[in-house]
């Protein structure tokens, strides 16, 4: 019987060494006994679930790389664009015209303000939205404000009269 025994470990062995490199077909290496079989399938399953783990792993650990650069990126900004901010305050009316250049700054109708033109309408040019100030530093300085932080207004407004003109022109009714 131990002659038995050692033939069988023997050729166990040498089968186990042949496939050692083949991890896939190795678990599933004759055993002569169930028990052996079953932890190593169960031990292939858990290195791959270990594989996966730590792909999952360095996978997170990119994206919190990632996160924190930009974190830190928007932290700059934010610092930045205040010393951009507060140098408009101090500075004189001519630099902040300058500054303002995108925006029409002018005195109101009624004389008692001036008027910033935020926005116009697309086929005639008229002011769609305005915004009125008691000063014309105020005014200036908000123009300025709004370039500064990179307002863009929006293109697809048109006035009412522009749009009712459209409107006959086109043949179309509104109800």
């Amino acid at each position: 019987m131990r002659f038995i025994d050692r033939v069988r470990s023997a050729i166990k062995l040498r089968w186990d060494a042949l496939f050692s490199r083949l991890r896939f077909i190795r678990p599933f290496s004759l055993s002569w006994r169930l028990r052996d079989w079953r932890v190593t399938f169960l031990r292939a399953r858990v290195r791959e679930l270990e594989a996966k783990e730590s792909e999952d792993i360095k996978y997170l650990r990119f994206q919190l790389i990632r996160t924190r650069a930009e974190n830190t990126r928007l932290q700059n900004q934010v610092q930045d664009s205040g010393i951009r901010f507060a140098a408009l305050f101090h500075m004189p009316e001519e630099d902040l015209r300058k500054a303002a250049c995108r925006y029409e700054v002018y005195p109101s109708d009624d004389g008692g303000g001036w008027t910033v033109v935020v926005e116009h309408c697309v086929f005639c040019g008229c002011a769609v939205k305005t915004e009125a100030f008691q000063s014309e530093r105020d005014a200036l300085l908000y123009a300025a404000l709004l370039q500064t932080a990179g307002f863009r207004p929006r293109n697809n407004l048109s006035c009412s009269q522009c749009y009712s003109e459209y409107l006959k022109s086109s043949g179309l009714s509104v109800e």
